[in-house]
């Protein structure tokens, strides 16, 4: 072999060795107590989902962004995986998901003195509901075709939109209503009610971009490490960290 075979084979080398070892770009979006920058312990979702991967051998780079930008990065490959998301078929063009590690459980939060209730969605016709914008929902609250969305950026904007009469129910995340209300409107815990049905349970996913070309191998390793979490006691330790 010539002596620029052998330095052509030796910069190959180098330059799979640094794709490989490149740190993996992890997008998470702020939604407490899930994703919660400015706490120690930054969140549930993303303590699972370091741990996971980190068991799986990645090195990962975590990167708070909203939540547009997150989605759509992703999407584009400028990151490599949302730390947090819910499955769509939408997003399962551009996105490959992962089994879901948490589970979301959607709810309405109204106000005591209104009295209002779910119990089908025949309850919600003509209700100006509080949402968030491009979040994945699903059905069966995509099929109220008689609700009125009024989307908004973060839970807190509609619970405060709430308090003041501008909405008549706010969709959220059961853990992440009561953390918001708890947190940032404590003279208001007695006044607000999680009612008891959900309208929907959406498992909580890694999603890898598509135009990543090891997003099988990163989903894999992730499920794999996940099972193995929760065979070991690791998980459950988490979550009782989080009062969850």
């Amino acid at each position: 072999m010539s002596f620029r075979s052998v330095t052509s084979a030796l910069v190959l080398c180098c330059l799979a060795f640094s794709v490989q070892a490149a740190p993996l770009q992890v997008a998470a979006s702020t939604w407490p107590p899930y994703v919660d920058e400015n706490a120690d312990r930054r969140g549930v979702a993303v303590v699972i989902v370091e741990q996971a991967l980190r068991r799986a051998g990645f090195d990962i780079n975590m990167v708070v962004d909203i939540w547009p930008r997150s989605l759509e990065g992703t999407r584009s490959g400028v990151y490599d995986v949302i730390a947090a998301a819910w499955y769509s078929d939408e997003r399962n063009k551009e996105l490959a998901f992962s089994k879901p590690f948490l589970d979301n459980h959607l709810k309405f939060v109204v106000l005591k003195t209104r009295g209002l209730k779910y119990q089908s969605l025949e309850d919600l016709n003509g209700k100006m509901i509080g949402t968030i914008r491009d979040y994945a929902y699903g059905e069966p609250f995509d099929s109220a075709e008689l609700a009125i969305r009024v989307p908004a950026n973060h839970a807190i904007q509609n619970l405060r939109r709430l308090v003041l009469g501008q909405v008549d129910m706010v969709l959220a995340d059961e853990q992440e209503a009561l953390y918001t209300i708890r947190t940032l409107l404590p003279d208001q815990e007695s006044n607000l009610e999680v009612l008891p049905k959900a309208v929907s349970t959406n498992g909580l996913h890694i999603a890898v971009s598509r135009a990543n070309p090891r997003h099988r191998e990163i989903l894999d390793g992730f499920d794999v490490q996940i099972e193995a979490m929760r065979q070991d006691g690791s998980m459950q330790k988490i979550l009782d960290d989080y009062a969850m």
